[in-house]
């Protein structure tokens, strides 16, 4: 989890969407997307 906040701190600093945060968590970690769906994100 420490890697993976990590990375939102470097997408973050680079300001991009959210849309585009989730669409490369899913084609990387497609596990992810079951994880942030049931955390409201």
């Amino acid at each position: 989890m420490i890697i993976l906040k990590r990375v939102f701190c470097v997408l973050l600093t680079k300001k991009m969407k959210w849309v585009d945060i989730l669409q490369i968590i899913r084609e990387k970690y497609p596990t992810y997307e079951v994880i942030l769906k049931t955390q409201g994100s």
